[in-house]
């Protein structure tokens, strides 16, 4: 008899390619039409979206396959690494020989979660992008900060996360930081592309009147999770920052 906390887990769960299912389902991906082939059970059980999707009397229910066009093709295969694994896969820039996570990547895997409603998925990217740009000393570029405003909807916690790393560069980088990423020139430019990030930003500025910076990529982790601030956290017992 197995006494294992993991292979007592395991025979709960079942075989693996029970839990797989033997269906599959084609999801076709941005403007190059990149095809994902995903066992349909499993994608299903993850992201519910998608079990309205493939069990309806339309195109999709009778296809078993989805255009995706607006999505990003590199989110949607780091989405579906969650499906199957459970967790964010770490993919670098450079075709993963750089030192930095490639951001872009995953400010639209955020993006994906708030469309398809994945809350776990969301609060588990806004993890990963507060450790790993911690971990790395790196940080949004203005550009980069305008995407998140782009991408997500009004109370986004990426757009509280990109607000508040706007508001940390400017008070701490000086013009020359990074090559000019953060010269007076270009935050004047990305506050005048988007409204809101604008108004977040001078709010944050107000706000901070008098106080030392924080690094927003130290906060508590709960800041960027979907819970309310008097809910227990479903990941930890107790708050803990994006490092520890």
């Amino acid at each position: 008899m197995s006494t294992g906390g993991a292979v007592l887990a395991a025979e709960a769960e079942g075989p693996l390619f029970r839990q797989l299912g033997d269906g599959v389902v084609t999801l076709v991906v941005g403007e190059d039409k990149r095809t994902f082939t995903v066992h349909k059970k499993k994608l299903c059980e993850k992201i519910p979206h998608f079990k309205k999707m493939f069990n309806v009397p339309f195109q999709a229910g009778q296809t078993q396959s989805a255009k995706l066009p607006e999505d990003n093709p590199g989110a949607i295969e780091s989405m579906l690494g969650w499906v199957y694994l459970d967790r964010i896969e770490v993919v670098r820039d450079e075709g993963g020989k750089g030192k930095h996570i490639d951001l872009t990547r995953y400010l639209n895997l955020y993006s994906l979660a708030e469309k398809y409603g994945c809350t776990k998925l969301a609060d588990l990217t806004m993890d990963f992008i507060a450790k790993e740009t911690l971990a790395s000393n790196c940080m949004l570029s203005p550009l980069m900060m305008k995407l998140c405003y782009d991408l997500c909807s009004a109370n986004s916690k990426l757009r509280l996360f990109a607000a508040r790393c706007f508001a940390y560069c400017t008070l701490q980088l000086s013009d020359s930081t990074g090559n000019g990423t953060w010269s007076s020139e270009k935050i004047h430019n990305a506050l005048w592309a988007s409204i809101d990030l604008s108004k977040d930003y001078y709010g944050l500025l107000r706000s901070q009147s008098g106080k030392a910076p924080l690094d927003p990529r130290s906060a508590f982790a709960c800041d960027y999770h979907q819970h309310a601030k008097t809910e227990m956290c479903p990941y930890n017992k107790k708050r803990k920052t994006p490092g520890e």
